[in-house]
């Protein structure tokens, strides 16, 4: 299958922290999502575990790629920072540890040039590494035109849902977030959201637990996101393919 293109449309992802996750890192990530778009641009709010200088990498892989730095001070901040920097017509919101797949994005390309919608909405579905899945808690406003939007309010650490023009379409796209094995989200919100390292400079991989919130999902590998995602079988297979 051929790599559908979303025409003036930008990959927008704000990282910190992701040179591994549950869904195979930031190199796999890139690999799946920017084969799809015209531009990406990516966002580092503080990493310490590499992931930014893998992102320079990237960058020679994908001349399209920009990366940009600034310090975290919320996510509502971040994103908008990211957004600020989109220049194409349109964003495609993705976290780094998600994806959609390769054939909803060709289903996207066709929406896309039949459609005078301002922005489309996906379901989101979390993977779990026993293979279960569930409808999950998300942000279901991923791609969007960026001239005019309003978008995310600080409320604590969270940002609030994209406040939308009328006329956003409904698509029965998935968006798929891989997370590490069971009882390690509440790990994460005790040792990370609930404390003040969110906002005190502290980095996610400075804090106990860290490496269980990033233990890979190999429900991953059963997931194609494009033509260059590859199936790996352990965490060191995950950042030596790319």
């Amino acid at each position: 299958m051929k790599d559908a293109v979303l025409l003036e449309t930008s990959l927008c992802a704000i990282v910190r922290d992701e040179k591994m996750n549950p869904a195979g890192g930031i190199m796999r990530f890139l690999a799946g999502a920017m084969p799809h778009v015209g531009k990406g641009v990516v966002v580092d709010t503080g990493s310490k575990d590499g992931t930014r200088e893998l992102l320079e990498r990237a960058k020679k892989d994908f001349s399209h790629l920009s990366v940009y730095d600034t310090p975290f001070k919320g996510y509502a901040e971040a994103r908008n920072s990211a957004l600020k920097r989109v220049k194409t017509k349109r964003a495609l919101i993705l976290d780094a540890d998600e994806i959609i797949l390769q054939k909803d994005f060709t289903r996207l390309a066709e929406m896309l040039n039949c459609s005078n919608a301002p922005g489309f909405s996906f379901n989101f579905v979390t993977v779990h590494p026993d293979g279960a899945y569930d409808g999950g808690v998300g942000h279901y406003e991923r791609l969007f035109d960026v001239v005019g939007m309003e978008f995310y309010n600080m409320y604590k650490w969270k940002y609030e849902s994209l406040r939308t023009h009328e006329g956003f379409k409904k698509t029965d796209i998935n968006v798929y977030h891989f997370i590490p094995r069971g009882g390690i989200g509440s790990k994460k919100l005790e040792y990370w959201y609930h404390k003040d390292n969110i906002s005190d400079g502290v980095a996610p991989s400075q804090v106990c637990g860290f490496d269980e919130w990033k233990a890979y999902n190999l429900q991953r590998d059963l997931y194609v996101a494009s033509n260059l995602d590859r199936v790996v079988e352990t965490e060191e297979e995950a950042l030596e393919a790319f």
